[in-house]
């Protein structure tokens, strides 16, 4: 159904590798992880690697997790990778 997705189309495997490592460090709760994912999305961003809309998307589920809440941070970034199946 057209307008069911919360989460901007992904234009490039940057940005799907992108998602699949914010997955990765919300669901293992490693801080580590989510440093090197905020630096890599900034990054990406920089180099017009992804979109504004991807980084923005994943930059906000990054803060969520930094906020601690990893649970609904895994969901958002699943949910996330679930709206780019088509």
């Amino acid at each position: 159904m057209v307008g069911c997705k919360r989460y901007p189309e992904v234009q490039s495997p940057e940005g799907l590798r992108l998602i699949k490592a914010l997955y990765t460090a919300c669901s293992s709760q490693s801080k580590e992880r989510l440093a090197k994912v905020a630096r890599a999305v900034s990054q990406a961003r920089e180099q017009g690697k992804v979109s504004a809309a991807e980084a923005d998307a994943l930059d906000a589920i990054i803060t969520q997790a930094e906020a601690g809440d990893w649970r609904g941070a895994a969901d958002a970034s699943w949910a996330f990778a679930q709206d780019q199946v088509r």
